[in-house]
């Protein structure tokens, strides 16, 4: 019996275009560390948050890491040379400078079509919640920007974990969320690698919206429902519930 669906959020449920090789957001970042009496060349800030997300998913023990921008921030922060006198110490700083980022690097925010329309319905037969890779300090306030709030209550996201799908360890944190058992849950993502392999490993069902993001790639495990617009997953969650 299915009592619970999990969803990804980024090319799911929310329709988000970034571009983090845009110049003009590390000359927005250069400008914004000359405020707080630190200098950093637009390509030096550039080059460093690169290298450094490298360095860390290098060098993480995970099988799929997932990085930490605000600690990239902070050690950008460490790294820049000061102005004149002494920089005040400023703990918020690496969150601030984190989110300054990701809003000069987003261009689009917005859900997909029928999306708050099927999750009402869906959320008067089933438990919901979601399980997706991303920054939390990102994601928190695009999803509460989006009205997603009023569905998810716990969102499980990679960046508190240090890992990312398809580790079947935060489908497992999702389950826990809402205290059901893989048999007895559909997940809902965009991604036949990340998001259905790395359910259907773990023994949930899954239906697969192939939205304008993810990767198309066949996999090992084939989701068992596509649906091309959200409006379907209503009619894809009922089917599989017959069958499960």
């Amino acid at each position: 019996m299915i009592r619970g669906i999990l969803f990804d959020l980024n090319g799911t449920l929310i329709d988000i275009l970034t571009d983090e090789g845009d110049p003009a957001i590390f000359r927005t970042v250069a400008n914004f560390l000359n405020y707080r009496n630190l200098e950093m060349s637009p390509e030096e800030c550039r080059d460093f948050y690169f290298d450094h997300n490298r360095k860390q998913r290098h060098n993480s023990p995970e099988k799929y890491p997932e990085f930490d921008v605000t600690a990239i921030f902070r050690d950008m922060i460490a790294a820049a040379r000061p102005l004149a006198g002494t920089v005040p110490a400023d703990d918020e700083l690496p969150r601030v400078l984190s989110q300054i980022f990701r809003a000069a690097s987003r261009k689009k925010l917005a859900l997909y079509d029928q999306a708050i329309p099927v999750l009402r319905e869906l959320r008067r037969h089933y438990r919901l919640e979601a399980v997706s890779d991303g920054q939390r300090i990102w994601a928190e306030p695009e999803w509460r920007q989006c009205g997603l709030d009023e569905f998810f209550t716990a969102p499980v996201v990679s960046s508190d974990y240090g890992y990312r799908k398809p580790d079947e360890r935060l489908f497992r944190h999702g389950l826990a969320r809402i205290g059901l058992k893989p048999e007895e849950t559909i997940y809902v993502g965009n991604d036949l690698y990340r998001d259905v392999l790395g359910a259907a490993r773990l023994g949930m069902k899954t239906v697969f919206f192939r939205s304008n993001q993810g990767d198309w790639t066949e996999q090992e495990r084939e989701p068992d429902y596509r649906i091309y617009s959200l409006s379907e997953l209503p009619a894809a969650i009922s089917f599989l519930a017959t069958r499960a």
